[in-house]
């Protein structure tokens, strides 16, 4: 299996029995023009692999983008929560071929398996997923909130994880009602030993890589109190022996027969053009 990061939240998967994109983001600024990847980045769409799988993990903008969908052929199957507003605008769009993701309903074809894991965060119709394709297991955690049963019955299902795309208490957006600045640590120590649980062979800090920009721009002080740097390095500090990688858009991770590979720049339609995480 090789999957290539596009930017923020946004994967390709190429496995053994087609491909898969996940939360596609092309275009920058999204989210109304309030926000931008980070790293900056640029994609080539004409040169993105034909798609079989359309995955939208849930609603929230900066995961489900109906500019970058509306750039995609039809003829995927699109997967996604039974969330209406989702599923209208996929109708809307001309996406014909929509299967419902439910938390615990594995999907199979082939050698490709498909499990969403539920999330404990209840305020949004949102699923995890584990991609599995006899090549390794790659866990996307996406923004959910994972709890002890749900990682034990993918222990049970699938053995040792070889890649966790983990969350992390990178986006402090309590901000927005409460305007506390203070650091999240029950967040923090929450999805730090979410990845202790699950022991992953490589764990990625993953969808969280953008930036508020322009007239938003003096928001990022106040709403990233948390690195990925920060993350890993908490996790050592911990202990752990797991190992991490922290990877920047048009990197690829190559999972096969137990090893883990990456491939930093390696991607043909998708290129990093300035490293500005350190500005945030």
């Amino acid at each position: 299996m090789r999957i290539t990061l596009i930017g923020h939240a946004s994967l390709l998967f190429e496995t053994r029995s087609g491909v898969l994109l996940m939360d596609p983001v092309f275009f920058d600024p999204f989210e109304e023009g309030a926000v931008a990847s980070c790293p900056e980045r640029v994609v080539d769409l004409e040169r993105l692999p034909e798609i079989d799988y359309l995955v939208v993990s849930h609603r929230h903008p900066d995961h489900f983008d109906i500019a970058s969908l509306a750039r995609l052929s039809r003829d995927c199957h699109v997967l996604c929560p039974p969330d209406p507003q989702i599923l209208y605008a996929l109708s809307r769009l001309g996406f014909g071929r929509v299967s419902a993701l439910e938390p615990r309903r594995l999907l199979s074809d082939a050698e490709l398996q498909l499990f969403p894991t539920r999330s404990e965060e209840r305020a949004v119709r949102e699923v995890g997923l584990v991609v599995a394709d006899g090549s390794g297991t790659v866990w996307n955690q996406v923004d959910t909130i994972l709890s002890l049963p749900t990682i034990q019955e993918i222990a049970a299902r699938f053995g040792t994880v070889d890649v966790l795309l983990a969350r992390y208490a990178s986006q402090n957006f309590d901000f927005f009602e409460s305007r506390v600045t203070a650091f999240p640590y029950e967040e923090h120590q929450r999805n730090l030993e979410t990845v202790l649980a699950v022991r992953p062979r490589v764990v990625v800090p993953g969808s969280a890589g953008f930036k508020f920009a322009g007239d938003h721009a003096w928001l990022n002080r106040y709403l990233f109190p948390v690195s990925r740097e920060r993350f890993v390095a908490d996790l050592n500090r911990l202990g752990s022996e797991i190992r991490w990688v922290v990877l920047r858009p048009g990197d690829v991770v190559e999972v096969g027969e137990g090893t883990v590979e990456v491939r930093p720049g390696a991607s043909s339609f998708c290129r990093m053009i300035r490293d500005d995480t350190e500005l945030l």
